[in-house]
């Protein structure tokens, strides 16, 4: 027994030694440490953070925009009303896309008049264009739940509202990319 004891310490020890052997000595200053002076926060750190929308992202209005976008919050408190003004940040003047979401817990006013349904859009989505602005104002109003999402865009690239002409009649039923960005805040609100 002593000598399988003898035998695992000598064995516990070369083990240690070799380790020791391979790591590194730790380093020793060459010059006396200075006295550390307090680092000032840079402009760009001191900075609030960048403002997020909660219920549609910047990356899909990006994308819808076809071009890069930024988000403004007006009253958003929580996650049950609030309003998000998107707009593109190259370009200016009348035609520059612009997007307003605006969220609540009361019905708001969608489409009246020529409104097509959206089918899986919530419990309920129509769109619509709001007749009178220029440029023309794409409107998709739904509710989920005890939502009420109302979806305004405007001068938005024709990409972005209509499909592509397509070969195949099953790629004519795809959503476009204005429906897309509603059928995501309508999934957030579940």
């Amino acid at each position: 027994m002593n000598r399988h004891r003898t035998a695992c310490l000598l064995v516990l020890a070369c083990a240690c030694s070799a380790l020791t052997a391979q790591s590194p000595a730790p380093a020793q200053p060459s010059t006396p440490a200075q006295p550390s002076t307090p680092v000032q926060p840079s402009a760009a750190s001191a900075q609030q953070p960048a403002a997020v929308c909660p219920w549609l992202t910047l990356g899909t209005v990006t994308r819808l925009f076809q071009q890069p976008a930024a988000v403004e919050l007006e009253q958003v408190a929580d996650t049950n009303s609030g309003r998000c003004l998107f707009h593109a940040t190259e370009g200016t003047g009348v035609t520059a896309p612009a997007l307003r979401l605006t969220l609540s817990t009361h019905p708001v006013t969608g489409c009246s008049g020529h409104a097509r349904p959206l089918a899986g859009i919530g419990n309920h989505a129509e769109e619509c264009v709001l007749a009178g602005d220029t440029p023309a104002t794409v409107r998709i109003a739904g509710q989920v739940r005890d939502h009420w999402f109302v979806l305004d865009a405007m001068g938005l690239p024709e990409a972005s509202l209509h499909n592509p002409p397509s070969r195949w009649a099953e790629e004519a039923t795809l959503p476009t990319l204005l429906e897309l960005a509603a059928e995501q805040v309508a999934d957030d609100l579940y």
